[in-house]
């Protein structure tokens, strides 16, 4: 990070960054709080920008100085350090962007070992939030459903956090051979699979296509299956709105009755 790292003091507060909104951009807001040594007030990107009565500054991004903070932490504090600023960025979370900010100058006053620090406040702060967003990507692994849409796979989520970058693995993995979509209707984006080529794409709107009859009649045979296997004298309504939260449901195929047929349903795969 250079000279300002380490036990660098934060001398004023009475500005808020402003960046692009990139991963790389954020990085760059953390490189510009370390070189001038201040903590701003806040940091946002053009479109979320609150009226301030604070000097605002425009921080580019700028891949030089994105990769000397992502570098920094990787070699002076661990993957797993970087890692979680990485998720932290896809997070959610209100001020993710100071919460980061407060992580990686703790990071570097620390060392080796920060990430276990859960005392302290801003390493807590950070890893709760992390956590929050890897939680949603691991329910979607299992509550996620594909519908065949002219030979591709496809699927919509609505996640609070942007969990598509934590699932690529996962389904590229599993779906190899085949080519498939992943919408999240809530930040507009997509993960496209094809020819074993992952890339992924602002999407402002999904219209698909109108559903088969064998695509129905495979929903038909999934809630069939899923009524079938229950077992009426062991239901749980507690327990299963606890692994299968109801925010998910309207995009669960077992969970429509039989006479609703929506037609960007996915159905199971």
């Amino acid at each position: 990070m250079g000279e300002h790292s380490g036990e660098a003091v934060y001398l004023r507060e009475n500005v808020t960054y402003l960046y692009d909104g990139s991963f790389e951009g954020m990085l760059c807001c953390i490189f510009e709080a370390f070189a001038r040594r201040e903590r701003p007030s806040a940091i946002s990107t053009g479109e979320a920008r609150q009226i301030s009565l604070f000097e605002e500054r425009w921080v580019e991004s700028l891949p030089i100085r994105a990769n000397r903070v992502f570098n920094g932490l990787t070699q002076k504090i661990g993957p797993g350090a970087a890692r979680l600023v990485r998720i932290l960025y896809l997070s959610e979370q209100p001020e993710k962007e100071l919460i980061a900010l407060d992580f990686v100058r703790r990071a570097f006053q620390v060392g080796r070992g920060v990430t276990a620090m859960r005392g302290d406040p801003a390493v807590a702060s950070a890893s709760s939030s992390v956590e929050r967003a890897l939680a949603e990507a691991h329910q979607y692994k299992g509550l996620l459903r594909f519908s065949d849409v002219g030979g591709v796979l496809v699927a919509e989520i609505e996640p609070k956090n942007r969990v598509l970058p934590l699932l690529a693995a996962h389904f590229c993995g599993r779906y190899r051979n085949e080519a498939f979509l992943i919408y999240d209707r809530v930040h507009k984006e997509a993960l496209i699979w094809q020819d074993r080529t992952l890339r992924f794409e602002a999407v402002d709107n999904l219209t698909l296509p109108p559903v088969t009859g064998e695509e129905q009649e495979t929903r038909r045979l999934w809630r069939q299956f899923y009524k079938t296997i229950a077992i009426k004298a062991r239901e749980n309504p507690r327990c299963r709105q606890t692994n299968m939260p109801k925010r998910y449901w309207n995009l669960l195929t077992e969970m429509q009755p039989e006479e609703t047929e929506m037609p960007g349903l996915p159905a199971v795969r």
